[in-house]
Parts: structure tokens; C-alpha cells; sequence
């Protein structure tokens, strides 16, 4: 039994290792920036008030 339990470790061992060793594909392909994108942001209430305080004091 302790033979079988080495024997299975050996072959799995030696297919780890030779599974474990393909290339890598690391092509991303061309990247596209977004054109025509806008960002807008807007603070309403009085919780925007208090957190602009908060902010200017550290």
C-alpha cells in the first residue's frame, strides 16, 4: 500500500510537469480608445455641503 501511494505520486508528479509547460498566448489584439465619451457629475443636497467641509479641513 505505501509502494501504490508513491507509485500514484511519481505519475502524477510527471504529468503536472509536463502538462504545466505550454506557452502562453499573450496576444491582446489592438486596442480601440472610445472616442466621443463624456463624463459629467453633479452634487446635490445639503450631504454634499457637509462632505466638501469635511474634505477642505484634511
Amino acid at each position: 500500500m505505501k509502494n501504490l501511494k508513491y507509485y500514484i505520486g511519481f505519475i502524477l508528479s510527471l504529468t503536472f510537469l509536463f502538462t504545466s509547460c505550454q506557452d502562453d498566448d499573450a496576444a491582446i489584439g489592438n486596442i480601440v480608445a472610445p472616442t466621443g465619451v463624456t463624463i459629467s457629475a453633479e452634487i446635490v443636497g445639503q450631504d454634499a455641503i457637509i462632505l466638501t467641509e469635511m474634505v477642505a479641513e484634511l
